[in-house]
């Protein structure tokens, strides 16, 4: 992605998305797209989302998060493995299966009610599998689908 200007993504044949690599990255088209662009890729969790706006809440199972959202009803919330941190006091828990070093970062992968989420975290990160964490989002950094069709919302 770092080679053009602007890039286009296809499946099947049919064009999904075309921009900068950027704005495919940071605001993807679809699931589709979202998943296909990024390693790891975008972690994705269904849920319904209600009392749109600043103070919006995002249920899932496993969970609840306060964030505002743009639409009611069923939902997916996609957040990049650098958006999701490890947080001691958050309500959001899972177990960790995963510790995998790459130099730079530490990917951790967590088993939670909502399914496999995957953290980038520092090199110094000391977890462990078997360790139980919890997680927060950055809430500047939500990604919005339909939970039907798989396209970005607002």
């Amino acid at each position: 992605m770092t080679l053009g200007s602007r890039i286009a993504v296809m499946k099947d044949g049919v064009l999904q998305q075309i921009g900068t690599p950027d704005d495919i990255y940071r605001r993807p088209a679809n699931t589709y797209v979202a998943g296909f662009i990024g390693s790891p890729t975008m972690n994705f969790i269904a849920g319904s989302a209600s009392d749109t706006g600043a103070t919006g809440q995002f249920s899932f199972e496993g969970g609840t998060l306060e964030l505002p959202c743009p639409t009611h009803g069923p939902v997916i919330l996609g957040q990049r493995p650098e958006h999701i941190h490890l947080a001691d006091d958050a309500p959001w828990r899972g177990e960790v299966m995963l510790v995998e070093p790459t130099g730079a970062d530490t990917y951790v992968v967590i088993k939670t009610g909502a399914g496999l989420v995957t953290v980038r975290t520092p090199p110094s990160t000391q977890v462990k599998m078997g360790d139980s964490v919890g997680l927060s989002v950055s809430a500047n950094h939500n990604n919005w689908f339909d939970a039907q069709t798989g396209l970005r919302l607002g």
